[in-house]
């Protein structure tokens, strides 16, 4: 299966290459939209951490949130249970195909699996709390992965969104 993913995302690269992207513009685009940072040369990388933007080449949990949005747009589309439960299904299983094509970052796992129940609360009615979506995505993950608790991304991931879902309001 993994092999599959790897195969279609090198498919997606000579797409990219085929609409005349290529060299340094191939690399950022393979990097900010597939997690694919081989193709990045020396002087790109330094090039971005001396600007200190190179968060921007890693794929995040905003990436994750955009393909949310579609699918949000499409469920918002049906009013019949039945197309609302394969809206919910499909979209579900393309937030974690994207997961798996963009190399299971921390990041989109806490984003895939946050939006994932979002979707699933949607569909069955229930009221969905943002902070309750985000630690059962950080139990989930570290019961996975016990590693993850180390790892930087992880932590810097749930920070960040925990620090946006404390102090949203007091700041607005």
């Amino acid at each position: 299966m993994f092999e599959k993913i790897l195969l279609f995302r090198d498919k997606l690269i000579s797409t990219f290459k085929s609409l005349n992207i290529h060299d340094e513009e191939l690399s950022i685009l393979s990097a900010i939209t597939l997690g694919d940072k081989s193709l990045l040369s020396d002087d790109t990388k330094s090039n971005f951490s001396a600007a200190g933007v190179s968060h921007i080449l890693v794929v995040s949990g905003m990436h994750v949130g955009f393909i949310f949005m579609f699918i949000s747009l499409l469920y918002n589309k049906f009013y019949n249970r039945f197309f609302r439960g394969i809206v919910t299904v499909s979209g579900i299983v393309i937030l974690w195909l994207y997961a798996l094509l963009t190399g299971f970052a921390p990041s989109v796992i806490r984003a895939s699996l946050m939006f994932s129940l979002m979707l699933l609360f949607k569909y069955l009615g229930n009221k969905y709390r943002v902070i309750h979506a985000l630690f059962f995505s950080a139990v989930i993950s570290l019961l996975c992965n016990p590693a993850l608790l180390f790892n930087i991304s992880f932590q810097l991931s749930y920070l960040a969104v925990l620090s946006i879902v404390l102090f949203y309001k007091k700041l607005y």
